[in-house]
């Protein structure tokens, strides 16, 4: 609930913006019986108030389609988008992909109170702990953000191996969520284990939250990464899913802003029967 309000309060100062709200891709299926043509939306929001990305394409600086036979750059598949936050993307290849986006840097302001709690509902401590040290816990807050999101899409039964396949491996965005097994693979009772990392060293200390996704979405639990970046997420259930963290760090000598933060997500779909 505190999350919410601080999301909430938050769009009140940023409602024409996408600075405001969590971040990620939404494929209309995140388990497709073959290979096909599906549509995919960038959305940003929480709880009931969704929407799409509102950011021109432009924006994108990467968006790539990783499966087990390599990287395949699909940038192309914004210039015939159907919105701003929308596009078509074919999954030709069986099995895991994964479709990767980031995006470059775009500045927000807030004030003092609000970013101070937005610190602390993140986790971002060695942001809190500067600005005490600088003086600056009742100066606004100045950021330069941008977005990592993936999203894993499963195509036609797995091959033997598939649990573990290399198409998770990490790809080498500035802040990443990846789970160590398929997340399709897991069953209930059972933990999914992920790993964060930032700028490629596994991060400690990162708040990760997992979201519902859809008309009865909201929060479900944040833990925290361990010493070596690691987390075990407890299955959550049928349903499409989202694991969201946003780590930052002092910027020197930038007029922009005095922090660049980095927002990350990973979405999924867990059915009943599993892959």
């Amino acid at each position: 609930m505190r999350r919410a309000l601080i999301v909430f309060t938050l769009a009140q100062f940023f409602a024409a913006s996408s600075s405001a709200h969590d971040f990620w891709l939404e494929p209309e299926r995140f388990m497709l019986t073959e290979p096909d043509r599906i549509e995919v939306r960038a959305q940003v929001g929480h709880a009931g108030d969704v929407g799409e990305w509102p950011a021109d394409p432009g924006r994108v600086t990467a968006l790539r389609l990783v499966s087990d036979s390599g990287i395949t750059d699909v940038q192309n598949e914004l210039a015939s988008r159907q919105s701003a936050g929308r596009f078509n993307l074919t999954i030709a290849q069986p099995g895991v992909n994964v479709l990767a986006l980031e995006s470059n840097g775009a500045v927000s302001e807030l004030p003092a109170a609000v970013f101070n709690d937005y610190l602390e509902e993140e986790g971002l401590t060695p942001i809190a702990r500067h600005r005490a040290a600088e003086r600056l816990n009742d100066a606004v807050g100045r950021e330069v953000y941008s977005r990592r999101a993936k999203a894993i899409l499963v195509s036609g039964a797995l091959p033997d191996g598939g649990c573990n396949t290399k198409t998770l491996t990490p790809i080498g965005m500035t802040l990443e969520i990846t789970p160590l097994v398929l997340p399709a693979c897991i069953s209930p009772g059972d933990n999914l284990p992920i790993e964060v990392r930032y700028r490629g060293t596994p991060l400690a200390g990162a708040t990760v939250h997992l979201v519902r996704l859809g008309a009865d979405g909201g929060d479900a639990g944040k833990w925290l990464t361990g010493a070596k970046g690691l987390v075990s997420i407890p299955h959550p259930g049928p349903g499409n899913w989202m694991l969201q963290t946003v780590w930052s760090s002092p910027l020197t000598g930038d007029p922009r802003g005095d922090y660049d933060t980095v927002f990350s997500s990973l979405s999924f779909g867990l059915g009943t029967d599993g892959p």
